[in-house]
Parts: structure tokens; C-alpha cells; sequence
């Protein structure tokens, strides 16, 4: 007989959808950013038949549950080189943070699941849309990104 995992049933789909209507997005703005671009390398990077050489790295955190309130952040970086050895032809960190506010008492196991899932969805489009920009900032060819966060 298989065992049943309590966490998963103290918090339920119907709790989570519930959590998921009281909860409104107040704000969203970049805490941190860098670039460095090597431009050769980079140019010797675009002119390579495969361009395997992109990696993006992305980690979401609940910082603080409060009362009615819960605040994360998700930290993406971007790196660019011609092998996993090379140095970086282009590396681009970002750190954006949020604030959420729903309704009382805020259970941390619901904010946590929110972080671990959700917010990709909110988060992501901004990641892109910087990398596009500071890659026409710089004067470069965009690096490709998915249109979807890895729902890994």
C-alpha cells in the first residue's frame, strides 16, 4: 500500500486556488544587475555553427511572509562562451524582487509553493525582455531565449 504524503493533502488543490485568488501582485522591480561583454569572443561565438554555448541559471526565494504580505526574489543569470571552459563572452546577473499581498493569515507552505511555481510566470518576460534590451544596448546580436521559463 503506498503512503500518502500529508503535506500534500493538508494543502490541497481547492486551499491552493483559494490562496491563488487573494493573492495580488504590488510591486516588482530590479535590486541588482551586471553585464560584461567580451566583444571578440563574442563575435567568435556568433560565428560558431552551433552556439551551444548559452547557459541560464534561475533561482526563485520567499525572503519574508508577514501579515498579509509575502516578498521573493528571483536571481537569473545568463552566460555566453564558446565552451563550458572559455571565458564568458557575455554575462548578464539580474536579481528582481517582489511583494505580494493576499489575504491573512499568510500560511508560509502556500507562499513557498507560489515562489516554487508561480512565479516564473511573472518574473521570466522581464528576464527576457533585459537581455534583449542590453543586447541591443551593446550593439550585439540577441542571444535567444525561450519563451517559457524551464518548468523544471
Amino acid at each position: 500500500m503506498k503512503r500518502k504524503n500529508t503535506d500534500v493533502l493538508k494543502y490541497a488543490d481547492s486551499d491552493y486556488v483559494k490562496f491563488l485568488k487573494s493573492v495580488r501582485p504590488i510591486g516588482l522591480g530590479l535590486r541588482e544587475s551586471s553585464c560584461k561583454l567580451d566583444r571578440g569572443g563574442y563575435i567568435r561565438l556568433m560565428n560558431q555553427k552551433n552556439r551551444a554555448g548559452r547557459t541560464i541559471s534561475i533561482e526563485y526565494k520567499l525572503l519574508k511572509v508577514g501579515s498579509g504580505y509575502f516578498d521573493a526574489t528571483g536571481e537569473f543569470s545568463l552566460v555566453a562562451a564558446e565552451s563550458p571552459r572559455a571565458k564568458p563572452a557575455l554575462a548578464i546577473e539580474v536579481v528582481y524582487e517582489t511583494h505580494f499581498h493576499c489575504k491573512d493569515p499568510v500560511e508560509k507552505k502556500m507562499a513557498e509553493r507560489f515562489v516554487a511555481s508561480e512565479l516564473k510566470l511573472i518574473m521570466w518576460p522581464y528576464f527576457r525582455e533585459l537581455v534583449f534590451n542590453l543586447c541591443g544596448k551593446m550593439s550585439i546580436p540577441p542571444i535567444p531565449i525561450p519563451l517559457a521559463a524551464s518548468m523544471d
